[in-house]
């Protein structure tokens, strides 16, 4: 498996769960994210909270995804994990509301416009 440091891509997003998610939900939601780490190419996922403090938190949570490389990110969304981790899970956030960016971490020479399918 590859390490951190040779990660081609990095998925960041932020986002908040809808107010009716309960804490024994939430700490669900948290643990079962590591499960993405069992698709292929996906080096590291990881969950947590922002730790801004109210008023000035705008999410709650925040959550960071290490691909390989493309391949990886371009077979992560239909993988079979992901697709049963969102319809079990994705259902608890506020979708209308959320940042989502992937940086391409490949020296510039090598970099090629990525386009979300």
């Amino acid at each position: 498996m590859a390490s951190l440091a040779e990660a081609q891509l990095v998925q960041f997003l932020v986002f908040d769960l809808k107010p009716e998610v309960t804490a024994e939900e939430r700490e669900e939601l948290l643990k079962a994210t590591r499960a993405l780490e069992q698709i292929p190419g996906v080096i590291s996922v990881r969950l947590g909270t922002t730790l801004a403090n109210p008023p000035t938190r705008r999410y709650q949570l925040g959550c960071i995804i290490y691909y390989a490389d493309i391949k990886a990110r371009e077979g992560f969304l239909p993988h079979p994990i992901h697709r049963d981790f969102a319809e079990k899970y994705l259902r608890m956030t506020n979708r209308e509301d959320r940042l989502n960016s992937i940086v391409d971490l490949r020296p510039s020479s090598e970099s090629l416009p990525y386009k979300e399918r």
